[in-house]
């Protein structure tokens, strides 16, 4: 992640610390695969100054689909406070998809809804979200 927008000019942060859980389930019925992924990091984050915060980051993900192919939906938020900067972000979207997890998502389709700078849909790059 690059310069979030939403961050004063002098911020940076640094260094963070946490954990990652991420649990899966897969069925298959009538040979449609449907997944669903729910992934949540909690911990620990540093700016330049010393400043300590605390982050939330969750991220879900239903895929449905054959083979490699499959399409769902995506809700993503990311929280960042305790420090003097505060961060609110995620967005709820359509994807597609090559597998059942955040990491496999190739594209947006249409964002239905999104608050704060989470994300560059056109360019597919993380603004203000760690995704």
């Amino acid at each position: 992640m690059g310069q979030c927008p939403n961050l004063g000019a002098d911020t940076f942060i640094q260094s963070t610390s946490g954990t990652l859980v991420s649990r899966t389930h897969t069925t298959v019925q009538r040979g449609i695969t449907t997944t669903f992924n729910v992934s949540r990091a909690v911990g620990t984050a540093t700016d330049g100054d010393g400043n300590e915060y605390r982050f939330v980051y969750r991220n879900t993900v239903r895929v449905s689909g054959t083979g490699a192919s499959f399409t769902g939906l995506m809700r993503d938020s990311f929280r960042l406070h305790g420090g003097p900067e505060n961060l609110s972000n995620g967005f709820t979207a359509l994807v597609t998809s090559t597998g059942p997890t955040a990491d496999n998502v190739t594209g947006f389709t249409e964002v239905l809804s999104q608050y704060g700078d989470p994300f560059d849909f056109t360019n597919f790059v993380a603004l203000c979200d760690p995704l």
